[in-house]
């Protein structure tokens, strides 16, 4: 059984194979992998970014002011929307 050799993708994702948790159970590591992948991915930046705010103050303060800054601009930009 190929996993990507012409209508074996479909039968991927179908119940209707003579195996049918064989490929669930591939489709589910492949997915698992990758959500690892990108988990360890967003822990490593945010960290990366956590150290560089650290080290500088004002580039903290300046990105939270801004932050802030485009919150309230949306909720204006909704009150203006709902009052018309």
């Amino acid at each position: 059984m190929g996993i990507f050799v012409g209508d074996s993708v479909l039968m991927l994702l179908t119940a209707a194979g003579a195996v049918a948790a064989v490929p669930f159970i591939i489709l589910a590591a492949t997915l698992q992998f990758f959500s690892l992948l990108y988990l360890g991915t967003l822990i490593y930046a945010g960290d990366k970014l956590a150290s560089v705010f650290r080290a500088r103050y004002k580039i903290s303060a300046l990105s939270n002011g801004g932050v802030g800054l485009g919150f309230f601009a949306f909720a204006v930009k909704l009150a203006l929307a709902s009052a018309t």
